[in-house]
């Protein structure tokens, strides 16, 4: 179906089917549905950072900048600054 990511596409486009293990960030401040995203990707062999807030979203980029996040998954409505900030 056209529009829809599944694990198999996400792993296809982030290169973990060659034998390279994506390392994704999750932003999101509720703990239940930011804990549900992290287990399910970890589960599907993804390597998985996760944090509530924007700042510590920008301290764990800042840490990885020398082997940056094949992909982050940001909520739009964090407390303190906002996803598109």
């Amino acid at each position: 179906m056209p529009g829809v990511v599944t694990t198999e596409t996400l792993s296809d486009t982030l290169g973990q089917n060659m034998g390279m293990t994506p390392s994704l960030l999750i932003v999101e401040d509720d703990e239940t549905i930011r804990e549900t995203i992290r287990e399910a990707l970890f589960l599907e062999g993804f390597a998985v950072s996760a944090c509530g807030d924007g700042l510590s979203a920008l301290a764990l980029i800042e840490e990885q900048k020398n082997d940056p996040f094949s992909l982050i998954v940001l909520d739009l409505m964090l407390p303190g600054m906002s996803g598109l900030d």
